[in-house]
């Protein structure tokens, strides 16, 4: 199962959806229109409204690893040109 989220430039989605616990390897897809070469940042949130992580990542497909406890998150991607928010839930 996955989970994608639209926006006015295109789709961005984090995979698997929903992630191990724990070290698991998240993989980032972006397909935009008109993609530039800027990094995406990726700010993870958890329910509280506390940002937990941040990173940034290039090109249309990165994998990065996220450090993070059961529960669901918001993930807001944005680049220079784009930004779009997106559920991510974390398993047991």
């Amino acid at each position: 199962m996955s989970s994608t989220a639209g926006s006015r430039s295109g789709i961005a989605a984090i995979l698997p959806n929903p992630l191990p616990a724990g070290g698991a390897r998240a993989r980032l897809s972006c397909q935009t229109e008109g993609w530039s070469a800027d990094p995406v940042a990726v700010t993870v949130i958890d329910a509280s409204g506390r940002q937990v992580r941040r990173t940034e990542v290039w090109g249309r497909q990165s994998e990065f690893v996220l450090h993070l406890p059961a529960g669901v998150y918001l993930v807001r991607l944005s680049s220079s040109n784009w930004t779009t928010t997106t559920t991510l839930v974390v398993q047991k």
